[in-house]
Order: C-alpha cells, then structure tokens, then sequence
C-alpha cells in the first residue's frame, strides 16, 4: 500500500464522523485541524455533503469503511468528543498493550462539557486504540479493539 493511501485511511473516519456530524445540523461547514492536517467538510447548497481534505489524497477504490483489527471492540457510550486522559492529566489512561479489566476506565467522551467514562466492557489486552485524542464519536463507535484471549 503506498503512503499516500494508508495517510487517506489513517483520516478516512475522521472526515466520515465530520460529515456524519454536518448531516444531522443546519451548519454549513465543519473544520477540524491536527498538526498539518486541516479537513473541511462543507454542504453544497442542495444539501449535499463534500469532503476535502489537506494534503490531498488519492481516490478510494473501495467504498467499504477499513475493517477493524480482530478482537473484542469497547464501544462509545455516547456522541461527543474522545479524550484518552482525564481533565488535568497529561498521561492517557490507557495505552497499546495495556491490560484492562472489566470496567476499567478507559477514555473519556466529552459532550456540552459533560465528560462520561468509557469502561472496559471485557477484560484483554487493548490491542488498538482508533481515534486520536479531540476526535468526534458516535454512539456505539467502535473506540478501542481488546485481545480477550492475552490475559
């Protein structure tokens, strides 16, 4: 896979959750911006939704979203924003290759300044974490893939 692609999938849920997020409002326009990535997600004036993205990258050849690492997935509990670290901590709570626990806290999600904990819903390995700290999460958003059989 050439650099170019795996960077357009590395953003892909980023813009997906950007214009999921600007279908169920009346704004325009959502920006979001890390480092040097900057994504624009604007509504045409028939409703449509457009995606753009900086740098720009290469079409998709398959519409199917990437599949998810193998394992069990602790899901969002809500909308809102993830946060892997508490208020005032710099440290995340947990990190690849961390052993949790069943009802371990394991993130954050953030919403009109509420924060609610995401606990560990099996007990493993966390395996991969799929968002980035600030991203926009959906209910029911697959956040973390656990390894239930490295205990």
């Amino acid at each position: 896979m050439q650099e170019a692609d795996k960077e357009f999938l590395d953003i892909l849920p980023t813009v997906e959750a950007l214009a999921l997020r600007l279908q169920k409002t009346t704004l325009n326009e959502i920006s979001y911006g890390k480092g040097e990535l900057n994504i624009r997600v604007a509504r045409h004036s028939i409703g449509e939704v457009r995606s753009f993205s900086s740098p720009p990258a290469p079409p998709v050849e398959d519409d199917a979203p990437a599949p998810l690492p193998s394992g069990a997935s602790i899901l969002s509990p809500r909308v809102g924003f993830f946060k892997s670290a508490a208020k005032g901590e710099q440290k995340a709570l947990v990190q690849i290759g961390d052993l949790v626990a069943e009802g371990q806290v394991v993130g954050i999600v953030e919403s009109v300044n509420l924060e609610s904990n995401i606990e560990a819903t099996v007990s493993g390995r966390i395996r991969s974490i799929l968002l980035d700290d600030g991203m926009p999460v959906e209910y029911g958003q697959p956040l973390f893939v656990v390894d239930t059989e490295d205990q």
